[in-house]
């Protein structure tokens, strides 16, 4: 996926477009919000995922980076996490958040993971929120 994401072509390019405009500002803006409204979501879905120690795991449509830093806590220091997302913005605020928590387990990157070119049998755990 380009870095230029008002040039997105394919199936998903409508909502590529719309996680890059303007709507995205209030999430990103009120990201502290959102994460405690969301928090009890949060810790159910992960907990449903239940990942452990040491694994890998794929955070599809990570946002702003609140569910890629609780499976970082979950896996641990031997673990590893990967949060993909469409929207630059987010992903942005996702990276931030991951430096300022000292997070070396973890990391984000731009793009649709619906056509990202991962390696394949590169995760043990595959999770979404809303995704």
């Amino acid at each position: 996926m380009s870095e230029d994401n008002s040039a997105a072509t394919g199936v998903n390019a409508d909502e590529i477009r719309y996680w890059n405009s303007l709507a995205t500002a209030t999430w990103v803006t009120l990201q502290d919000r959102i994460d405690t409204l969301f928090s009890s979501l949060t810790d159910v879905a992960v907990g449903q995922a239940a990942p452990l120690p040491g694994e890998r795991a794929l955070d599809i449509g990570c946002g702003c980076g609140a569910t890629v830093l609780k499976l970082a806590d979950s896996v641990g220091p031997e673990g590893r996490v990967l949060g993909v997302d469409v929207s630059e913005p987010m992903v942005s605020r996702a990276r931030a958040r991951l430096e300022e928590n000292e997070h070396r387990n973890a990391a984000v990157t731009l793009g649709d993971a619906s056509s990202y070119p991962f390696e394949s049998g590169s995760f043990d755990l595959a999770f979404s929120r809303f995704g």
